[in-house]
């Protein structure tokens, strides 16, 4: 009879972690660093080891202006100037920029590959 409750708790606890991170939308958290998208692109370039450490994983609330915007099932918006960008990738296709439209994103850092790239990205309404 005791195990049939403990089986039955850890069913329910089991189903309610699973249903918790299938609904994770990490656009929609806090983020936990603001920072400027020239200066999070500099700090990767300068050393992407110690960017890693401090932004790797962890949602990212950046600022600048849009270099270029592109369409699609997943659209993405580049930020930043010169060498120093920032791509932030959209679950949906409703957002739309302009180039040098100053805007405000949130999303999961998810490092460095000829950009530094943000997933799950959210616009923040100023």
């Amino acid at each position: 009879m005791k195990i049939g409750k403990i089986v039955m708790v850890i069913a329910i606890i089991s189903i309610v972690t699973i249903v918790l991170s299938l609904t994770l939308d990490f656009g929609e958290a806090d983020a936990e660093i603001k920072v400027p998208a020239t200066e999070l692109a500099t700090e990767y370039l300068n050393n992407e080891d110690s960017a890693n450490q401090k932004y790797l994983g962890k949602i990212i609330e950046v600022s600048g202006e849009v270099q270029s915007f592109e369409e699609g099932e997943n659209p993405s918006v580049v930020l930043g100037s010169g060498s120093d960008l920032v791509r932030c990738i959209f679950k949906d296709n409703s957002t739309s920029f302009k180039v040098g439209q100053k805007v405000t994103i949130s999303g999961n850092c998810s490092g460095y590959l000829l950009e530094v790239v943000l997933e799950d990205c959210k616009q923040i309404k100023e």
